[in-house]
């Protein structure tokens, strides 16, 4: 399964479209990093362990690893430092910093202080909030979306390309669900772990109960 089939199956799980600097890092060759000295380079060191706990509630360990445990916070670190235009990465570490405050309002405690109880609720209060929130809308130039996003595409002649491109802030928990199921389902154990993975696909059988198979196939 290339790149281009795991970000339509991801978007076919997560109910949305995916936003621009996801596909673009994606597709840029983005994936957690796998070296055991690894620091964060925009994240703090909290910030990541934060993330870590939140998107491992997001999808938690059960018979196969959880997001934690395959380092979603990495591939989050390298989206925003890399992938993200400005406003994007402002928008989204604000979100990290009021889910921080709210677990201290409403515990007492760090997110990584909290018992996974206790996360499971403040996520549920996060998952409210976003219901409750309008996405915003900001206007970048296109030099800086390019910036972010990769090469410019090659304009046709007799067309203009426009000078600004609009970039959606999603609410917060949307933006962190997907980030953190992209992470997951194109890590290597999210994909032939958690989906039934076959490099080479044999025969089709169409219509197959879901119980009969377990779970949806990576391809």
């Amino acid at each position: 399964m290339d790149r281009r089939q795991a970000l339509s199956r991801i978007a076919l799980l997560t109910g949305s479209a995916l936003s621009y600097s996801t596909i673009a890092g994606v597709l840029g060759g983005c994936e957690v990093p796998d070296a055991p000295d690894w620091q964060p380079e925009t994240l703090t060191s909290v910030q990541a362990e934060q993330l870590r706990l939140l998107a491992d509630t997001i999808i938690p360990a059960t018979d196969t690893p959880g997001a934690g445990d395959v380092g979603v916070e990495r591939f989050i670190d390298q989206i925003i430092t890399y992938w993200m235009v400005e406003e994007e990465r402002d928008h989204f570490l604000s979100g990290v910093g009021r889910a921080q405050e709210q677990a201290l309002e409403r515990f007492g405690d760090d997110i990584e202080g909290l018992t996974s109880d206790q996360r499971a609720e403040l996520m549920q209060e996060l998952v409210e909030a976003a219901e409750a929130q309008p996405a915003d809308v900001v206007k970048v130039e296109m030099d800086a979306a390019w910036a972010a996003y990769g090469d410019p595409v090659e304009v046709v002649e007799g067309t203009r390309q426009p000078p600004e491109l609009e970039v959606t802030l999603d609410p917060f928990f949307y933006r962190l669900k997907e980030l953190t199921m992209v992470g997951y389902y194109t890590s290597e154990p999210g994909a032939t772990e958690e989906l039934q993975y076959i490099h080479v696909p044999g025969r089709y059988d169409g219509c197959e109960p879901l119980e009969d198979v377990g779970r949806t196939w990576a391809v």
